[in-house]
């Protein structure tokens, strides 16, 4: 295939997927696109009163909305409200095509020295992912939380042949910052910056103990460390400015995290369902009057920040109070949820209208069941169930060309580039603890489609190296 083939191909897979992506946006109605979406509502009431104030502080019942959210994705949404009078989230679904397009090109870079076909291939499992295609029409953080970090991962994956490393590290600090304040929980990753450049840049052990040699490596690190923690010093002062502590992630945020992983290892502990546990624990008669007290206070302040601080307190004690047996199968059901979940709710939801949702969800509610078993199943209609076959047997599949794909880049001898990767998957796959669903993993979604795409290699050497095989017998 030569370049001109290449360009055409590539051209009609984006034509095809752009018309995809146009039909849903004319067939999903705004009502079902926000009730599709995850807290869509906690994105959309700060990006409101920025739109309207350039602040997010408000005057209003809703002002303790002014940082329950990091900023990036309410201003993102923000901007998308000069391009329409009515609310429409029209513009910020495009916006998230856009992020999307732009994370493939991205992808294409990764492996230029790839032949042609291959980068279509690439292409088009990375597109027609239904976790990515159905959640670029979400009113969520995950999309531009992919983009910032596709771009963060692009960059420390060059590092080592780029000539200018001193940008280059300042790039990364750029967009791993802009990741954060999309998505707060990659924070940890910041401080693993300066180990993650060194050891791509070493080729051995002995070349990784010889630091005063490579000290430069590790200098650059700290310097993207330091241009992130800048990129995040802005939000930090003005939480701290509101709840009286550099963070940037509110109070109440960090309560909902902590009750939540609670709940889930409750549940598993006691073989109950989600909503016995919700009433047993966060629902019950003293924490209810604790939590309302706390709620009363509408005004982000220190007062409020206090209050639900203690609240978590209580939450930690709880998740810390239910037995190992819990905690290991609470964890094991996340990760098998976060890495084989295929996002097919996703479709399911946004293509069954608001009214007819509310009906299917009173006949069966997946909070009433027990949690004993791996929650990827649990749809109350056959479009649910066809829907969750299909994506749950697109990312079955994926992660086992993934897996082999891990085996392809480990016989080339990369190994510091295996354990980067590996690192940031695990990291991804137990940040969320208790948590782990689809929609957590479509930051890392280009990352595994990359290992895939080796995959693919891999079982293509594998078919040579028989055929010769055979030849020779």
């Amino acid at each position: 295939m030569n370049k001109k083939e290449y360009n055409f191909f590539l051209l009609n897979i984006y034509i095809i997927w752009i018309v995809i992506n146009l039909l849903l946006l004319l067939f999903v109605d705004n009502n079902t696109r926000i009730s599709a979406s995850a807290d869509a509502l906690s994105w959309i009431t700060p990006a409101k009163n920025f739109f309207l104030n350039h602040n997010f502080i408000e005057n209003t019942e809703y002002s303790n909305q002014a940082v329950y959210r990091t900023p990036i994705i309410p201003i993102i949404i923000s901007f998308s409200f000069i391009f329409t009078e009515n609310d429409s989230y029209i513009p910020f679904i495009i916006l998230q095509i856009i992020a999307t397009i732009f994370t493939s090109f991205l992808l294409i870079k990764l492996i230029n020295n790839q032949k042609y076909i291959y980068k279509l291939i690439l292409v088009v499992i990375f597109l027609f992912n239904p976790n990515i295609l159905s959640t670029t029409h979400l009113i969520q953080s995950e999309i531009f939380t992919m983009l910032f970090f596709t771009l963060s991962f692009y960059f420390i994956a060059k590092h080592k042949k780029v000539e200018n490393k001193l940008i280059n590290a300042f790039i990364i600090g750029i967009f791993l910052g802009m990741a954060i304040l999309a998505r707060p929980s990659i924070i940890f990753i910041i401080f693993l910056l300066p180990i993650i450049l060194y050891l791509l840049y070493c080729k051995s052990f002995k070349n990784i103990i010889r630091i005063e040699k490579n000290f430069n490596i590790l200098l650059q690190g700290f310097f993207s460390l330091f241009i992130s923690l800048l990129i995040l010093f802005p939000w930090a002062y003005f939480v701290k400015s509101i709840e009286g502590n550099y963070t940037i992630t509110s109070a109440e945020s960090r309560y909902r995290f902590v009750w939540d992983q609670a709940i889930y290892a409750f549940a598993l502990s006691e073989n109950i369902s989600y909503k016995e546990a919700l009433l047993k624990t966060e629902r019950s008669k003293v924490h209810q009057l604790n939590y309302i007290e706390c709620d009363s206070i509408l005004d982000n302040s220190v007062e409020r920040a206090n209050c639900f601080n203690k609240l978590t307190k209580d939450g930690y004690k709880l998740f810390f109070s239910n037995p190992i047996e819990g905690h290991i199968k609470a964890f094991t059901r996340s990760i098998v949820q976060f890495f084989i979940s295929g996002g097919g709710q996703n479709f399911t939801n946004l293509m069954t209208p608001v009214n007819k949702k509310k009906l299917n969800n009173k006949a069966k509610d997946w909070k009433n069941k027990a949690h004993k078993r791996i929650m990827l199943f649990y749809d109350n209609n056959n479009l649910a169930l066809v829907n969750t076959i299909i994506t749950v047997t697109y990312a079955t599949i994926m992660r086992i060309m993934a897996i082999l794909g891990l085996i392809f880049i480990l016989k080339r001898k990369k190994y510091a580039y295996v354990l980067f990767i590996l690192g940031v998957l695990i990291y991804f796959a137990s940040i969320h603890i208790y948590h782990g669903s689809s929609r957590y993993r479509v930051p890392i979604e280009p990352i595994l489609v990359y290992l895939s795409f080796y995959g693919f290699l891999f079982l293509k050497k594998f078919k040579k190296a028989g055929e010769v095989v055979n030849e020779k017998t």
